[in-house]
């Protein structure tokens, strides 16, 4: 008796799903600057109205564009959160058409509602004058409000997060408590909380433990149960299971975990793709999760923050001043330290070495993030420790163990050596990987 095999995977996505996005964006501008260069945030219009490709669908009726497609943007609670955190936590702000506000150029504040692709500006309100509520508001833009220019000069709003309607999608969105006794998190998921498998799966960071340094400043241990740096290095609030790819370009901030509304309005924890991807758009964007419990809300906010925060690269070199917050002090930067707050923003690895004025790659010295990078991996092994066998590497599913190419028959931890080496002749060291063959290094 023959046997029957399973038709071939078909092409993903289709490509009329990768043409309907092509281009899409929304964009955040800031009106205290010329428009030749206030160009604040420009965000992946990703979401569409209900009845289109993407699962949940959000704000409400199909809206159609003049030939008949369907209109793309991004659910408004999501921008305003955006926009809010860039702007120092400012969550009294309003997204505007105008760049001179008034009450009669204000958007609807439906935060379920999608927020079209275009042009929109973000204004906050002045110090001495509330913004929202007020017969005649007065705007702050002379100075331009502060933008904090990235992740670690960003403090988390513990007051506002609890009582700020503006974050209430946050807040009221349930995630289940974690059970009774000393359950681990490879235990309390038991399967890619994204995509249900089993095989493969990896605990990851929510929080990545980079971020130490904030995470202690800011408070975030007082939800776990560890203590001191184990709260974001092991401590199960911290921790998630997803499947090796998924952690991958969850590690690429390629998407968040966020609340979404659909049309009944109930939140509901789902994957929110920023990447310009057809692929990761057709398979994961508006996918709700699997059941999340014993993690915290807090820190899927705080995760949020931390993949925008690389999308202010081009406000920080556009190559004019700016005026920024940094450590809660507000003062204006000139172009080139503007600059600065970019390096090794939003990476898990540290960032391409410059190259000298020669053309010839410089030597780079070693970083602080170089340190994190190494205790990241040494906490990486001791999570798996500590959650039997959660942190299962790729090769590991081969069901070999001898190390040699055999186990790698697709070849991503070929392709992961190679690029690993590639970055360690860049900056200047030779390293030899042991029982690592055909790699010769002069």
């Amino acid at each position: 008796m023959a046997i029957r095999l399973q038709e071939p995977y078909e092409a993903v996505p289709p490509a009329d799903y990768v043409n309907l996005r092509a281009h899409a964006k929304l964009r955040i501008r800031h009106p205290g600057y010329d428009d030749a260069n206030n160009e604040l945030l420009s965000l992946v219009a990703a979401d569409c109205a209900s009845g289109g490709d993407d699962g949940l669908g959000v704000g409400g009726e199909e809206q159609q564009g003049n030939r008949g497609q369907t209109r793309y943007g991004i659910q408004y609670q999501l921008v305003h959160a955006a926009c809010a955190i860039v702007a120092g936590n400012r969550f009294d702000g309003v997204i505007s058409r105008q760049k001179d506000w008034d009450n009669d150029h204000s958007l609807p504040l439906d935060p379920a509602a999608l927020l079209p692709t275009g042009d929109y500006y973000f204004h906050v309100p002045n110090e001495r004058q509330p913004l929202l509520g007020t017969e005649n508001p007065v705007l702050n833009l002379n100075p331009p409000y502060p933008v904090v220019p990235n992740f670690r000069s960003w403090s988390f709003p513990t007051d506002q997060f609890r009582d700020s309607p503006a974050l209430r999608a946050w807040t009221s969105t349930t995630i289940a408590p974690a059970s009774d006794g000393d359950q681990s998190a490879k235990e309390r998921d038991v399967s890619c909380r994204l995509t249900h498998h089993h095989e493969c799966v990896q605990m990851a960071h929510i929080v990545p433990t980079t971020e130490a340094h904030w995470f202690m400043s800011n408070d975030m241990g007082r939800m776990s149960v560890k203590d001191g740096k184990d709260a974001i290095e092991i401590g199960n609030e911290n921790l998630i299971l997803l499947r090796a790819d998924v952690h991958t370009i969850w590690d690429r901030s390629d998407f968040s975990i966020v609340p979404k509304m659909d049309t009944t309005s109930v939140g509901k924890w789902a994957v929110h793709v920023h990447k310009l991807s057809g692929e990761l758009h057709y398979l994961y964007h508006n996918r709700p999760m699997q059941s999340l419990k014993g993690i915290n809300g807090e820190l899927l906010f705080a995760r949020f923050a931390y993949d925008i925060f690389p999308k202010l690269r081009g406000f920080l070199q556009r190559g004019v001043k700016r005026c920024l917050l940094v450590s809660g002090e507000s003062k204006s930067y000139k172009a080139e330290d503007c600059e600065t707050f970019c390096e090794h923003q939003g990476r898990h690895r540290s960032t391409s070495p410059r190259k000298s004025k020669s053309g010839s790659p410089a030597k780079r010295p070693r970083t602080d993030d170089d340190e994190h990078q190494e205790r990241d991996k040494r906490e990486t092994d001791r999570v798996g420790s500590e959650n039997g066998d959660s942190a299962i590497s790729l090769q590991d599913c081969s069901g070999s163990s001898d190390g040699h190419e055999s186990d790698d028959p697709y070849g991503y931890k070929r392709r992961a050596d190679q690029a690993d080496l590639e970055e360690q002749l860049s900056r200047g060291r030779k390293r030899v990987r042991r029982n690592e063959p055909g790699v010769h290094l002069d």
